[in-house]
């Protein structure tokens, strides 16, 4: 692909989309809130800084549906939606109400998988750790705003083309260990 590759982060703030803009601008990317064709939609409800509000999965599907014209048709693939989930769906006594809204993202991200696939869109999940929590995974250190932002850089590129409806955890290891013990 040759040009500038352009993405449309979710409107709101936070550690990871700044991670993630910074990410994508140092590989050559423009972050665009407005209009115009779109290689890459990268979606952050808040699941891993706690600052969630709302549906998330209705979310998902609005701004899919509002950006969905913008997507571009490439001849090297199509575009990548890429959402920011958490390992929470996996169950976590402390977190039920995370733990549903992480499952229902899942879910609806394969599910969009399965629809956009003919357009030539990938939609893909990270699922990370919290940020702030004490490491509870295998690795020694928590994780960190830019551990995910590479991440979602990884289903972005146009090198990831024929990668979609994948959940990659980015959790330290933690969704190995089960819910009661870490």
């Amino acid at each position: 692909m040759t040009g500038i590759r352009t993405a449309v982060l979710s409107p709101r703030e936070g550690p990871v989309i700044a991670a993630t803009a910074a990410r994508l601008i140092s590989a050559g990317w423009r972050t665009v809130p407005g209009d115009g064709p779109v290689d890459a939609v990268i979606f952050d409800p808040g699941l891993l800084d706690g600052s969630v509000q709302g549906n998330p999965a209705e979310q998902l599907l609005g701004l899919t549906e509002g950006v969905l014209p913008r997507l571009r048709h490439r001849k090297d693939g199509g575009a990548a939606i890429v959402v920011i989930g958490s390992r929470d769906q996996l169950g976590w006594g402390d977190r039920p109400a995370l733990a549903a809204a992480a499952g229902a993202l899942v879910s609806v991200t394969r599910s969009l998988a399965l629809d956009l696939a003919p357009r030539g869109v990938t939609v893909n999940l990270v699922a990370g750790a919290h940020l702030g929590d004490e490491p509870r995974g295998l690795l020694p250190d928590a994780v960190s705003p830019t551990d995910i932002a590479e991440a979602v850089a990884f289903f972005a590129d146009p090198r990831s083309r024929y990668i979609t409806g994948q959940l990659m955890f980015c959790s330290g290891g933690s969704h190995l260990l089960s819910s009661m013990s870490a």
